[in-house]
């Protein structure tokens, strides 16, 4: 149904969830069951922190999500601490995902809101 949605919406992008195991976004595949991340074919090792931030965002690529809601959903509780406390989890999360951190192709910033799956990298 993702798919779908995207193509009718014009998207390019290849969002592809296949038995709620797998989710693939242009080259990069989560696979949930395994706790297992690839790009272009390579496993990146990400922390189970890091796999979680990862799942979250890509159960809607392209959702905006806020620090809050991400700490309140990968902290399981109503986080209550510096909503920046997410940014150097994101920073490792770009550093092992990217090619080029400094200019993200998958988790984007959404400015003034947080972060976001990129749809169509």
């Amino acid at each position: 149904y993702r798919v779908e949605a995207l193509l009718r919406r014009g998207g390019a992008a290849v969002v592809e969830e296949t038995d709620g195991e797998r989710i693939e976004v242009g080259d990069l595949i989560i696979d949930k069951r395994r706790h297992e991340v690839l790009r272009e074919g390579s496993r990146i090792d990400l922390t189970p922190l890091e796999f979680q931030i990862l799942e979250l965002l890509a159960s809607e690529p392209g959702r905006a999500w806020s620090r809050n809601a991400l700490l309140d959903r990968v902290w399981s509780t109503d986080y209550e601490g510096y909503q920046r406390n997410i940014d150097p989890h994101i920073n490792r999360l770009r550093k092992k995902l990217e090619t080029d951190p400094k200019n993200p192709r998958y988790v984007l910033t959404v400015r003034g809101v947080g972060y976001k799956l990129n749809e169509a990298p």
